[in-house]
C-alpha cells in the first residue's frame, strides 16, 4: 500500500533537481551550530555533523534566531499551508544515514530526527539509528513505537501520513511503523522546537548524538489520498457506515438469487 499524493496540493518543500541547497529555495531555512555547513552532493544535500556530538544541523519550515538566552522559530514562507492533524498530512523526503552516533547510554536520541507538528502542537518526533526507526513518547526518555530498517544502505524514500490522531511510516512504500500523535511538553532538542506550531524538522537537533546524512526531495501534502486507509489508521464512522451497506447489500443479492424461481 503505497501513499499517494494528490497533486493539486502538492508543496515540494525542496527539489534536488534544482541543484540548490534547501535554503536557497523557497521553503526550508537551515540552522547549524559551529559553523557545519550544508554541501551540495551528489545532486543531494549532505551535512556532516560527525566532529562534533554536541553540534546541531538541519532544515526546517522556520528559521532559527537567538536573542540574548531566548530563541524563537519564524516560518520562512507565510504561503507554508496550515497543518491540522485533525484532517490527513502527508510529508515525503528521501535520505540516506551514512553515520549516526550516540553518547554512551543514550537511547533517548538520535543522530537525525523528523518533527512535525501541527498547528495545535500536535505531531511527531521520529528518529533515525542506522539499523532503526524509532518515535520518540512524550516524556523523551524512551523510544516507543519502533521497527528494525537499515537506514544507511541507499537512498530511501521515507513517507509520513498522519491520520486523525495517529500516524504511519512507510520506507519505499513498505510500511514501518506506527502510533498515537503526541505533545512534547518540554524541549530536549533544540529550543523551542517542540513548542513551534506548524513546524517540520529535519537533520540532526540533539546535543547527544550526531550523524552525516545525504537529504533529497522533500515534499509536503496537506491531504495525503490513498486507495484504503492506512495500517494505523481506524474506521470513521462514515466508513462502517459504508461497509454496512455493502455487507447488508450482499446478503440481499445473494438471498435474492438463492430463492429466485427457476426458468
Amino acid at each position: 500500500m503505497i501513499p499517494c499524493v494528490a497533486p493539486a496540493s502538492l508543496v515540494t518543500l525542496y527539489d534536488s533537481a534544482q541543484g540548490r541547497l534547501p535554503q536557497a529555495q523557497d521553503w526550508l531555512d537551515y540552522a547549524a551550530t559551529d559553523g557545519i555547513d550544508a554541501l551540495l552532493t551528489g545532486g543531494r544535500t549532505s551535512v556532516d555533523t560527525t566532529g562534533e556530538t554536541a553540534a546541531n544541523a538541519g532544515f526546517s519550515t522556520h528559521s532559527f534566531t537567538t536573542n540574548g538566552s531566548s530563541a524563537s522559530w519564524t516560518p520562512k514562507n507565510g504561503h507554508l499551508p496550515a497543518l491540522d492533524a485533525r484532517e490527513t498530512i502527508g510529508l515525503s523526503f528521501e535520505l540516506r544515514l551514512l553515520e549516526e552516533s550516540r553518547d554512551v547510554d543514550i537511547d533517548s536520541r538520535a543522530g537525525f530526527t523528523l518533527v512535525l507538528l501541527d498547528q495545535f502542537l500536535n505531531g511527531i518526533e521520529i528518529n533515525f539509528w542506522s539499523d532503526v526507526i524509532w518515535a520518540q513518547g512524550s516524556n523523551h526518555a524512551d523510544p516507543a513505537e519502533q521497527a528494525d530498517f537499515q537506514t544507511d544502505q541507499a537512498l530511501t524514500r521515507y513517507e509520513v501520513g498522519i491520520f486523525a490522531g495517529g500516524y504511519d511510516v512507510w520506507a519505499n512504500g513498505t510500511h514501518l511503523l506506527g502510533g498515537p500523535l503526541r505533545r512534547f511538553d518540554a524541549d530536549a532538542l533544540l529550543p523551542g522546537l517542540h513548542g513551534t506550531p506548524g513546524m517540520i524538522y529535519l537533520g540532526d537537533a540533539s546535543a547527544d548524538a550526531a550523524s552525516k546524512y545525504l537529504l533529497g526531495d522533500v515534499k509536503l501534502s496537506p491531504r495525503l489520498l490513498q486507495s484504503q486507509p492506512p495500517p494505523h489508521a481506524n474506521p470513521t464512522p462514515a466508513t462502517l457506515a459504508l461497509l454496512l451497506t455493502g455487507l447488508i447489500s450482499a446478503v440481499l443479492a445473494n438471498g435474492f438469487r438463492r430463492h429466485r424461481p427457476g426458468r
